[in-house]
């Protein structure tokens, strides 16, 4: 019923932008009362199968589903979500609400996530490299959802964050020049209770 209202709108005044769209959209359900959250709940179920839809008081939402019907779902059909109502609130009011820091967001999130990649694979930095890994994971399980078929990394982030490229990374060489470097300022000296 939306789509049809989103057509008829589109046809008759020739618009097609992306905001004409929504704002139609709006329109057309704040009118007639259409997009309520059965009828939300309806499209989701037209599109695959909510497996788990769990609230926790409010304060945020398990969310896990199957892009097919379970007869036919492999791993890669099956997503999980953590739906936080802050973490909502915080992205439609400071970043999907301005097309520059969308932009900023997204280069940044592909910098970071190229940056981690290879300090990872190189052995420098693990621990810090590893959190951050942590830290990105935990945003897109609470922002897109993480499908099963990558839900890996979040076991290998916890796995090398205890200093795992100290011995055939580059953290072998790195992690000893920078302990003598901060031995050497005078703040730091005079706060070392031990010598080693």
């Amino acid at each position: 019923m939306i789509q049809a209202a989103v057509d008829a709108v589109s046809a008759a005044t020739g618009a097609a932008a992306e905001s004409t769209v929504k704002a139609a959209v709006d329109a057309v359900s704040a009118a007639t009362g259409a997009a309520t959250d059965g009828a939300v709940q309806e499209a989701v179920k037209s599109v695959g199968t909510a497996i788990m839809n769990f609230d926790f008081l409010g304060l945020f939402r398990l969310i896990f589903v199957s892009g097919k019907d379970l007869a036919h779902s492999t791993l890669s059909d099956y997503a999980f979500r953590i739906d936080v109502p802050f973490m909502n609130w915080f992205l439609g009011k400071f970043i999907l609400a301005n097309d520059s820091v969308q932009i900023f967001m997204q280069g940044f999130i592909v910098i970071a996530e190229i940056l981690i990649g290879l300090a990872l694979i190189g052995g420098l930095f693990t621990t810090p490299a590893s959190a951050l890994s942590l830290v990105l994971q935990f945003m897109f399980v609470c922002t897109t959802g993480l499908y099963l078929g990558t839900f890996w990394m979040i076991f290998a982030a916890i796995a090398v964050l205890i200093g795992a490229g100290r011995t055939f990374g580059l953290d072998y060489y790195a992690m000893p020049f920078l302990k003598k470097q901060w031995k050497k300022l005078p703040i730091v000296r005079r706060l070392y209770i031990y010598n080693d």
